[in-house]
């Protein structure tokens, strides 16, 4: 039974177009859009590698695959504390105090 990818399909369909704004309309030096785009980017390459890793089974060979899901977990692991940065930098609080980030860094390590 092949997996269904049509959501994968999407998402890259929509993450590709939010790429493009990001680069041609609403390229800002300010760090939260830098957050988002670093947000933007993992959400890319844990698609891209739960698309690969649903569609290469039996094509590819068996370290492509270990390597897909070792990117689709470090990019999907690192969502949430992008998420919580951007979070913290969207409520115009400083980043650059890191020890006051640590406290909120935590939950998000076990997740």
């Amino acid at each position: 039974m092949m997996p269904n990818i049509w959501f994968d399909l999407c998402a890259l369909c929509v993450l590709a177009v939010l790429t493009g704004l990001y680069y041609f309309k609403f390229r800002v030096p300010f760090k939260k859009y830098r957050i988002f785009l670093l947000m933007i980017w993992l959400c890319l390459i844990s698609t891209a590698a739960s698309l690969a890793g649903n569609v290469l089974p039996g094509l590819a060979p068996r370290w492509l695959l270990r390597l897909t899901n070792t990117f689709y977990f470090l990019a999907h692991g690192l969502l949430m504390p992008a998420l919580l940065l951007y979070v913290h930098s969207l409520t115009d609080n400083s980043l650059s105090n890191w020890k006051q980030l640590v406290p909120w860094l935590i939950p998000s390590a076990f997740s």
